[in-house]
């Protein structure tokens, strides 16, 4: 089963360790590669023989600008062919967004997958793609805003189901894991990173086996 697996996502992708927040910043380190949900995915034998690429970006955004979109397209060729490109974006536009509401962010969202859905062939049968909603916050809620981007957080599951629809990809809902986060209510524990890498195990071995996932 030759080609590569691509996990595109934030911190929460990348492995960010947010144990260290003390309330005035961030003094957190990073869980080791074999500690995060993407480093327990590869480990699995499921994977054995693909490249799984794990494209986390502390801060990411979904890529609206063209450098962004580009640089996205040349993560996909250059580690082609690509058999599953999986993408977890949405909480950061959704914390520093003016104005923020889940219906802006599904328009971004859209546009990504629309842009995805138009690169030229990378492995040859079209490129799939897994759309992943993001766990909702549970910010401490000091402060009014974050009570309602907590609310807010909650719509992630249905808008990015309605965009899997939409755009015919592949679907998983992270909200209704369980997902442990630690005390500042965005970044996954150690043991979040697991339980999120054995639903995602769940979800891989229903795509791979040719079943379409909408769950």
């Amino acid at each position: 089963m030759p080609g590569s697996v691509i996990f595109y996502g934030d911190s929460n992708t990348f492995g960010f360790n947010s144990a260290g927040y003390c309330g005035g910043g961030f003094q957190g380190t990073f869980f080791s590669k074999k500690d995060t949900w993407v480093g327990r995915v590869a480990a699995s034998p499921l994977l054995t023989g693909i490249n799984v690429i794990n494209s986390g970006e502390n801060g990411r955004t979904i890529p609206v600008n063209e450098w962004e979109k580009r640089e996205l397209a040349d993560i996909l060729h250059r580690n082609a062919p690509v058999r599953l490109a999986g993408g977890m974006l949405g909480s950061n536009d959704l914390l520093t967004m003016f104005r923020c509401s889940m219906v802006k962010v599904a328009l971004k969202m859209g546009a990504m997958l629309e842009y995805l859905l138009k690169l030229p062939e990378i492995d040859g049968d079209g490129l799939r793609i897994l759309l992943i909603a993001p766990p909702r916050t549970e910010l401490p809620g000091i402060r009014e805003e974050e009570l309602e981007f907590n609310k807010l957080s909650e719509g992630f599951g249905a808008a990015y189901r309605g965009l899997s629809q939409k755009y015919g990809t592949h679907f998983a809902d992270a909200g209704s894991w369980g997902i442990p986060l630690s005390s500042d209510g965005v970044h996954f524990t150690k043991e979040g990173h697991r339980i999120f890498a054995d639903h995602m195990l769940g979800v891989l071995e229903e795509i791979f086996s040719g079943r379409k996932h909408y769950c």
